[in-house]
């Protein structure tokens, strides 16, 4: 299964930060000041510059924030669809 991870953030280099000394990822591309991907991981993490308080997309599944400088969310229903039987 391939998962495609974006993380709302509304501080870059403090989020990029915080992966990097958490999770161990590393900066890879750098998306002007929209996003920034994280390498390191099984699949990139896109960080994206987002105002505090934006809405979750209609397509996502659960949210949560993490230590206060992002929120990630994962599709349930792309999941489901991805598995085999």
């Amino acid at each position: 299964m391939d998962l495609l991870v974006n993380i709302d953030v509304d501080d870059m280099s403090k989020a990029a930060a915080f992966y990097q000394q958490a999770a161990g990822l590393c900066v890879g591309r750098r998306f002007g000041s929209l996003g920034m991907e994280m390498l390191g991981a099984s699949s990139a993490v896109y960080l994206l510059a987002k105002p505090p308080g934006t809405a979750p997309s209609s397509r996502t599944g659960t949210c949560v924030v993490i230590n206060g400088i992002g929120r990630q969310c994962i599709s349930t229903s792309s999941l489901r669809k991805s598995r085999t039987p």
